[in-house]
């Protein structure tokens, strides 16, 4: 099983890497590590983790579609900003990380209700805004990473932890990069709030 998840990790950091680089090789890494990790949860009998990632497959598959889709100028996707609505989708993270707590706390024995709950649901939202090369999907996977340093770390997973400080110095790269990106298309193309 250590292979598996040592091949699970290296997927992991070449799709954060490549997503940096808006590199749509971002996608083909994002979808090894979420079939391995399905398969590691499923024998694990962690079968809410085998149900995000089986949704995860999706979101790579639709994440390629949406990287490699061209608008009637014949561009592909560049980032974004969602300017005020990013308040809406706070609003959303924090109701859904509430209710998803609550039923999980209530009716499973889960550790850490409310923290995963929130760790779960921005990172939903996160790979979305990712897919749609908004800039801000690097806060929400900034936020992210810090949570799961502190509960994997909380929970003895010393080595997953460190795995998510290394996805955190990622994402804080990834924020500048594609931030740069964006006031650069900015300043040569214009741009406006979406």
């Amino acid at each position: 099983m250590q292979f598996i998840e040592l091949m699970a990790t290296i997927s992991g950091l070449l799709c954060v890497y490549f997503g940096i680089r808006q590199n749509i090789l971002t996608w083909l890494f994002g979808l090894i590590q979420v079939v391995i990790y399905t398969y590691i949860f499923y024998e694990a009998a962690l079968y809410s983790d085998v149900g995000l990632h089986v949704f995860y497959i999706f979101m790579q598959l639709y994440g390629y579609y949406s990287w490699t889709k061209k608008d009637e100028n014949n561009q592909t996707l560049q980032p974004g900003l969602i300017g005020r609505w990013v308040y809406l989708w706070i609003i959303l993270v924090v109701g859904s990380s509430f209710v998803l707590g609550s039923f999980m706390s209530t009716y499973t024995a889960a550790s850490m209700a409310f923290p995963d709950a929130f760790t779960t649901t921005s990172s939903i939202l996160a790979q979305f805004l990712m897919i749609r090369k908004k800039v801000e999907s690097w806060i929400f996977w900034i936020v992210v990473n810090l949570y799961a340093i502190i509960i994997y770390a909380s929970k003895g997973l010393l080595i997953s932890s460190g795995l998510y400080f290394v996805f955190l110095i990622m994402a804080i790269i990834g924020l500048i990069e594609w931030n740069r990106a964006f006031l650069q298309k900015q300043k040569t193309y214009g741009a406006k709030e979406i």
